[in-house]
């Protein structure tokens, strides 16, 4: 059996360290690719003879206030991994378990999925678009430049992170949120692996899937030239994606006889626009295996 490490975490709310008196038992942080950073921090809670619940009912854990989750290999290792909004708590008692008192908290960029909205942006990229709608919420982003500049772009009936979403999948890229900030890029197929990980070593737990139903052979992009009068046709081009496997994308959607796939865009858009369209629609694909 691989030696255990035991790891060091702490838990600060409104940047005071929760008292170590108080048992915190599990902290869980997610952070995925067009999703919202999420932590949840359990506590155990409640007193039987008492009649009480004294987190849930204390004022330490409450909506609103900042908390930060902080691990390490040791103490007075710790490294920041988390940092957000409270912005949800419960409490859950079951037969046989103990009670506990849940908190979770978001990254702030949370704020950017309440409300829809619509605006128009007029001789703007997307990154043009994205800049403003972030900035607007006191956020900051990194976002690269896509190749397309539209004439007019329009968020209509859409929360501000559907919309931003949307724009990056058009292009072939991936939100990613740290401490309040998005990043927007494409990814990245040709970088180097950060971390090796041996089954019976340092690998304590995964799962791994390979699905061949979405690696489409080919993606074509159709549109309609009003000025032209004519169909408009573009090729996506495949990007050279890292080989997962024993079979590439290709064999894998040829062994399930998977059909080449055309988008069509119903609106005016430049040819540059409908091939970014069809080439994002191979990306997707491929990452999607």
């Amino acid at each position: 059996m691989p030696e255990s490490t035991p790891i060091s975490f702490l838990v600060l709310v409104d940047g005071t360290e929760v008292p170590g008196a108080l048992q915190v038992y599990a902290a869980t942080v997610l952070k995925e690719a067009n999703k919202i950073p999420t932590a949840k921090v359990t506590v155990r809670d409640g007193d039987p003879a008492a009649q009480d619940f004294e987190q849930s009912s204390g004022d330490l854990f409450t909506i609103g206030k900042e908390i930060e989750i902080q691990v390490g290999p040791a103490p007075g290792e710790e490294e920041p991994i988390f940092k957000g909004v409270i912005t949800e708590i419960g409490l859950k008692v079951r037969s046989g378990i103990g009670p506990v008192f849940m908190v979770l908290a978001k990254d702030p960029a949370f704020a950017l999925t309440l409300g829809e909205k619509n605006r128009y942006f007029y001789e703007a990229t997307d990154a043009d678009a994205i800049d403003e709608i972030v900035g607007e919420a006191g956020l900051s982003a990194d976002a690269e430049a896509g190749s397309v500049t539209h004439q007019t772009l329009v968020q209509y009936q859409a929360t501000d992170w559907d919309f931003i979403v949307m724009r990056a999948e058009a292009n072939g890229q991936l939100v990613f949120v740290e401490d309040s900030t998005l990043r927007i890029a494409a990814p990245d197929f040709g970088g180097s692996s950060l971390e090796t990980y041996k089954y019976g070593d340092t690998l304590l737990e995964v799962e791994c899937t390979l699905d061949g139903r979405g690696q489409y052979p080919a993606v074509a992009g159709k549109t309609w030239s009003a000025s032209d009068q004519a169909l408009v046709e573009v090729d996506g081009e495949a990007p050279t994606a890292n080989k997962q496997g024993d079979k590439d994308s290709d064999t894998l959607g040829g062994d399930l006889s998977v059909p080449d796939v055309t988008v069509q865009h119903n609106g005016q858009v430049l040819e540059t626009e409908l091939q970014a369209y069809a080439d994002a629609a191979l990306v997707k694909s491929r990452l999607a295996r």
